[in-house]
């Protein structure tokens, strides 16, 4: 079954749509209860609505969890293997390719929520290792089985090990997918971060291993939304913009050194946040920030330890952004570009940052081999990915089977650096901004009531979301890349 872009946006409005039904019900027999004189039934009526909303119902995934998840791996290596219906599930690996502890690996099949898995996270446990399914799943999913057969320990036995929790296997085959890992070692690597904590929220992992390889680019100061530092500045929007700015400058060259870089493998360009959608339409104009008209991107270049020869006249100017890309290429000379993927990360600063890139290259000698795809916001959810820190990256969810080239890379992380990424996305200003009152709320009767762990080092989702057991990473070539940005491009205008 395809799901389309329409079909998809019918879902989304008929969901909310009930939301408000719902909402409008409960608050007319409250106040029925009330003008009865019966308010202390009607108040507990309304307490007890809201928390099953903030139970049930508040999680923001924007499609049916009924839906199968639509990928198209033609070329992976393919398996289809035979499977039990039950709890446990035993997989041997006589039944598997050889040379698997370098290849990333999947399984599909069909995984259908119990009662229990509406109101509890479903998860499988790939020999102890967790990972996450949406609430009321019942589709076609994704097992990542890549880390279990890296893992030494299945050596011991020759299985894996699959253990359902609040939800079951209900597929008698499954279709297993390998794909051979990229080769790393002595490849110059950039990482393309449209924003300060970009770079380590996709690649920490990736980069912290490989750090005299690594160079990070990042593309924007984002100053804008600093209400949170006004209060500080009198409630100058000016002064306030600037600060965030400079902070978030200060952290995209300050917390690569945590990683393992120098502070000459990063370079901050400074262009304004949520700007490079009007450079694009208008290449040739200097295009204002949103926060203040009077800041140029040079004020967010003063930490740079690394020199372009824009630094002195830069302007917001898509001509400049391009020619900066172009001169980092040539220097840098990468054989491996880290940049959003143009389908599964919708923000418009991370399309327009691979629309650039790809523009750049286009202009400069250098060729690059290889782009790794990353996917920091999801447009189906903002819940992906699901499920609690420390467990494994799943694939994002996928609705129309568009072929999805190259292949696909799967990079285990060690405890210690998944400790390492949450203590870098800790030291993020951005991630440290206080939680409304209503998310706080959330979160604290999510977490009494339904298990759901709080990161103690801050509220911000992205400390949930990014430190995992894997980064996942959609491998393509130059063309590959230029024609998913092509296709996508009519999302933008």
């Amino acid at each position: 079954m395809k799901i389309h872009n329409k079909e998809l946006s019918a879902w989304h409005k008929k969901h909310k749509k009930q939301n408000r039904q719902k909402l409008l019900i409960v608050g007319l027999v409250s106040l029925v209860l009330v003008l009865m004189g019966q308010w202390i039934t009607g108040v507990f009526l309304m307490i007890g609505f809201y928390l099953i909303h903030e139970l049930l119902w508040s999680d923001h995934i924007f499609y049916d969890p009924k839906w199968h998840y639509q990928y198209n791996f033609n070329r992976a290596e393919k398996k289809h293997l035979v499977l039990t219906l039950s709890k446990t599930i035993h997989i041997s690996l006589s039944n598997l390719p050889d040379n698997l502890n370098k290849k990333t690996a999947l399984l599909a099949l069909q995984v259908n929520s119990h009662l229990s898995g509406y109101l509890l996270d479903p998860y499988v446990l790939i020999n102890g290792q967790a990972q996450f399914f949406e609430r009321g799943v019942s589709g076609k999913r994704y097992l990542n089985l890549s880390h279990a057969l890296a893992d030494q320990r299945i050596e011991q036995n020759g299985d894996i090990v699959l253990e359902f929790k609040h939800c079951q296997n209900v597929s008698v085959s499954g279709c297993f997918y390998a794909f051979n890992n990229p080769e790393l070692t002595d490849k110059n690597i950039m990482l393309i971060a449209p924003h300060a904590d970009d770079a380590e929220i996709a690649a920490f992992g990736l980069y912290s291993q490989y750090p005299k390889q690594s160079f990070i680019t990042t593309i924007s100061a984002g100053e804008i939304e600093a209400d949170h530092y006004q209060q500080l500045c009198q409630n100058d929007n000016f002064q306030a913009g600037q600060i965030k700015g400079l902070l978030r400058s200060w952290d995209s060259q300050a917390i690569p050194l945590w990683g393992g870089l120098s502070p000459q493998q990063s370079v901050q360009l400074g262009y304004f946040c949520l700007s490079l959608s009007e450079m694009a339409k208008h290449p040739a104009d200097e295009i204002p920030s949103l926060w203040a008209k009077d800041y140029n991107p040079q004020l967010f270049r003063q930490f740079n330890q690394y020199s372009l020869h824009s630094d002195k006249q830069v302007k917001n100017q898509w001509s400049y952004l391009v020619a900066d890309l172009v001169e980092l290429i040539e220097k840098e000379k990468p054989q491996i570009i880290v940049t959003p993927h143009p389908y599964y990360d919708p923000h418009r600063d991370h399309y327009f940052s691979s629309l650039a890139l790809v523009e750049a290259l286009s202009q400069s000698s250098h060729q690059v081999e290889t782009f790794f795809l990353y996917t920091n916001h999801n447009s189906h959810s903002d819940m992906f990915p699901f499920g609690k820190a420390n467990s494994l990256q799943s694939l994002p969810p996928q609705f129309e089977p568009r072929e999805n080239p190259g292949q696909l890379f799967s990079l285990s992380l060690k405890p210690q650096t998944q400790q390492h990424k949450l203590l870098a996305l800790a030291m993020m200003h951005d991630l440290n901004t206080p939680l409304s009152l209503k998310k706080y709320f959330r979160k604290t009767i999510q977490h009494f009531l339904i298990g759901r762990d709080n990161c103690p080092y801050g509220g911000d989702d992205y400390l949930r979301k990014a430190v995992r057991q894997n980064e996942i990473y959609f491998v393509c070539d130059y063309k590959q890349l230029q024609t998913m940005l092509e296709d996508n491009y009519f999302g933008y205008r």
